[in-house]
């Protein structure tokens, strides 16, 4: 957070944060950090079958820019990211 990065999932998560183990999890320690340029819009963690961590799974809105590349204040396209659970 000192670096400029916002914890996506403190943000705008619900649910259940803990990630491990994906069994029963009381551990958090799968994060998603992002950049100002963008928008946290959703999160939550939702098991795996392949892992021992939980998914972290984000939607971000990526502000439309002008010709100068500055945002708009309006949001343009989405883009989903997720971590753990082998990522």
């Amino acid at each position: 957070e000192e670096a400029g990065y916002q914890d996506a999932w403190a943000a705008v998560g619900s649910g259940w944060p803990n990630t491990f183990p994906n069994e029963a999890p009381l551990l958090r320690i799968d994060y998603q950090w992002s950049a100002a340029d963008l928008v946290p819009l959703r999160g939550r963690v939702v098991a795996s079958e392949h892992s021992d961590h939980r998914m972290v799974i984000c939607d971000y809105g990526i502000p439309e820019a002008d010709g100068a590349g500055r945002g708009k204040g309006g949001e343009g396209h989405i883009l989903v990211m997720w971590a753990g659970a082998g990522s």
